[in-house]
């Protein structure tokens, strides 16, 4: 790059003027980049190329650093392999795990989709993987994996995507293909590119003392279900307080639940259906689940207007406080089993700023 592709590119545009001379050292530089893109990509297909590791605090960061520069002491600086040692705190990072009974929530920043991760003491679920891009891209590889890693929270047990429009599973076939050995549940699993079971309130476990349960959302008497009304939806409880996942359901999916089914004495947590949709978010649904917190899952200045004007005062008049992740970033909450759940941190938000108080 240095001595051959940006000199050549570079004498090239000085000689433009002269096209006979000038194409020929373009079309040089272009072969070279060419030909360096097809080496990197042999490269990065070769087992063990790329390594990530959790997230590391202050410490680890400031010992491995101590190391590197110990590394490359002069030669004859005695003792100089061993500063490799003062990398090892970086791949042994410290784990704050959730007691029996409790769990946490990481409701990602996909943009206009969904992406969530709960994670118990020694167990991890996936619901929904956000949107695919164009280019062969998706948030499941691009954000959900990456995330999953630097939190050091694999491997993922079970997936659940809710249903098959691509702004939720648009990211599922990564998730699969980093753990092939994931339980996966799918409202449309014909719709999915690899096997996965249908939700049904009959499915239900258990993980270190917090329960999952799929509710059931009872299909249109006559007509088509839509397919965001197949949407999985799943409680997951522990002894301190319970998470709603509710896919894309809309009102008339929701006036259809069995409100004693919706109805708990526990605190509750709960993502807003279809990203605050003006069809979703039904007075009397929300009046039997009794939210606490809502966390709407939506592009910043998304096409849709989501979440919409009304949804939030619905919500509002429910005595839910509503948050955002085209506002918030992702959004990491705690549910103790021996306190109320709480929102830890707001990504776009950061602590411990000298301008915030």
């Amino acid at each position: 790059m240095s001595f051959v592709v940006v000199p050549l590119t570079l004498l090239g545009c000085v000689l433009l003027p002269l096209p006979s001379v000038a194409v020929p050292l373009l079309a040089a530089a272009a072969w070279l980049l060419g030909q360096l893109w097809s080496l990197l990509a042999v490269m990065a297909e070769v087992p063990g190329a790329q390594l990530s590791v959790a997230e590391s605090g202050i410490l680890p960061v400031v010992l491995a650093t101590a190391g590197a520069l110990w590394l490359f002491m002069p030669r004859g600086v005695p003792l100089r392999g061993y500063g490799a040692l003062l990398f090892l705190p970086l791949l042994l990072p410290a784990r704050d795990l959730p007691k029996a009974g409790a769990f946490r929530v990481w409701v990602l920043d996909v943009g206009q989709g969904l992406a969530v991760v709960v994670h118990t003491r020694h167990h991890a679920l996936v619901y929904d993987t956000g949107p695919a891009f164009g280019g062969g891209r998706d948030a499941g590889t691009g954000i959900v994996l990456p995330s999953i890693t630097a939190l050091g929270l694999g491997p993922v047990d079970t997936l659940v995507v809710s249903h098959g429009d691509i702004d939720h599973a648009g990211g599922a076939s990564a998730i699969v293909a980093r753990y092939p050995q994931v339980r996966r549940f799918s409202g449309e699993p014909g719709r999915l590119g690899f096997q996965a079971e249908p939700c049904t309130s009959e499915t239900d476990w258990s993980w270190d003392g917090v329960s999952f349960h799929f509710l059931e959302v009872p299909r249109e008497a006559q007509g088509k279900t839509a397919s965001n009304d197949r949407s999985c939806v799943l409680s997951v409880e522990g002894e301190g307080g319970r998470f709603l996942l509710t896919g894309d359901i809309s009102d008339k999916a929701e006036r259809r639940m069995d409100r004693d089914v919706l109805r708990s004495e526990l605190p509750t947590v709960t993502t807003v259906a279809h990203h605050g949709s003006k069809h979703s978010s039904d007075v009397l649904w929300l009046r039997a689940v009794q939210p606490d917190l809502a966390i709407v899952s939506a592009g910043w200045r998304n096409r849709f207007g989501h979440p919409h004007a009304s949804v939030l005062a619905r919500h509002e008049d429910a005595g839910a406080d509503v948050l955002n992740t085209a506002n918030s970033g992702a959004i990491l909450i705690d549910l103790p089993r021996d306190a109320v759940p709480r929102v830890v941190r707001e990504w776009r938000r950061p602590a411990g700023r000298y301008w915030r108080e």
